[in-house]
């Protein structure tokens, strides 16, 4: 006879091939991500020239400290002969592009294994209408107090149905654990804001990566449900609820709004302005949140920010250091060695001197 324990543990399963493919695909899109000194190098002119910019067109902001401390972020470079690796100093700031790319290898290190163990991987985008400056945190804020409530609801709801099928409180609770994916709401979010230079308004929405499909619905719908009670704006075709494959993963990961912004023509363009009421108004918020995932379930990665921006090189047996020189775009030591025999690209100098306006490359370029 089969127990009904039994009888859940074949609900639902994917098959171990299905599951392993995933795996090795991320595996595979992971290896090309890791920062090296010439993506380092495009960089950390850009966002030099970036911080200046904002600097300029915001002199009264209180983040004009941190837009300095992006302009000069890795500014030295020391090379130790010991380990073969290079040390700097990191301003960390969510301007700096830097430092954004470390951090996405933060990210990638501690959720992507935690993604890629889960059977099914849905993708949810959730929001309501744009607002306007001044509104971005509050908006946020209505966001996640949701994103709380339904949490409580499907647990609250899956254990009530669990009773109603004869189980005591420890089975309950077994089969929480041996199978979140139908009875534990999990979920990662990200929080992204964009600028509609159209409209003049803030598109605040959040990314979600979800721990079965079925948990993927139940979010989507009881968003659109409890927003439009909260007296909110929201068209519920404009939720998307897909499933989620390694592009999906790799791409939430990347930033929470798009330091350059996208004009009509697809090109990029920086609007300071409008980006320093962004940092403003997310100043210390948590862009990135676990919903039902503790740190001992997703396996905390510990390390710490400098470990992962180290990066190895042979540079001969000596120790070294090297300064930025904003006339090449590289750094120069004591003798007028450069540490890179690479150039940016043309695109990033003729944007950086103000030869134009606009940035004109792709997507896939800039974050590279």
């Amino acid at each position: 006879m089969v127990s009904n324990l039994d009888k859940l543990a074949q609900y639902g399963k994917k098959t171990g091939i299905e599951k392993k493919s995933f795996e090795n695909e991320l595996k595979s899109k992971l290896s090309e991500i890791p920062d090296n000194l010439k993506k380092r190098q495009k960089n950390k002119a850009i966002s030099k020239h970036i911080a200046l910019k904002m600097i300029n067109k915001n002199q009264k902001s209180p983040l004009k400290k941190s837009y300095w401390n992006t302009y000069y972020c890795s500014e030295k470079i020391e090379y130790d002969s010991q380990d073969h690796s290079i040390k700097t100093r990191y301003c960390k700031n969510r301007v700096c592009i830097v430092c954004n790319r470390i951090r996405m290898g933060q990210n990638i290190k501690e959720y992507v294994p935690l993604v890629s163990s889960w059977n099914e991987v849905g993708f949810v985008t959730l929001s309501t209408t744009n607002c306007i400056e001044g509104n971005i945190r509050a908006q946020v804020n209505e966001y996640m107090k949701v994103i709380e409530l339904i949490k409580k609801q499907y647990n609250r709801q899956k254990i009530v149905e669990l009773k109603s099928f004869g189980y005591n409180d420890y089975e309950i609770q077994k089969l929480i654990y041996q199978y979140p994916s139908e009875y534990k709401l999990q979920a990662i979010v990200k929080i992204e804001v964009t600028y509609n230079n159209i409209k003049n308004t803030f598109h605040p929405h959040l990314h979600l990566l979800v721990n079965g499909y079925n948990q993927s619905d139940f979010i989507s719908n009881n968003f659109v449900e409890k927003m439009t009670k909260r007296g909110m704006t929201i068209d519920s075709k404009a939720q998307m609820v897909m499933k989620a494959d390694v592009d999906t993963v790799i791409e939430m990961m990347k930033y929470f709004t798009k330091v350059l912004q996208r004009d009509k023509n697809g090109n990029l363009y920086l609007p300071e302005k409008k980006l320093d009421s962004i940092l403003r108004e997310l100043y210390k918020v948590p862009l990135v949140r676990c919903i039902g995932i503790d740190k001992k379930e997703r396996e905390f990665y510990k390390s710490k920010f400098e470990k992962i921006a180290n990066i190895k090189v042979d540079l001969g047996n000596k120790d070294r250091v090297f300064n930025w020189v904003n006339l090449i775009f590289n750094w120069v030591d004591q003798n007028g060695e450069m540490l890179l025999n690479t150039e940016i690209p043309i695109e990033y100098e003729n944007y950086i001197k103000g030869v134009t306006e606009t940035l004109k490359i792709s997507k896939k370029e800039f974050t590279d």
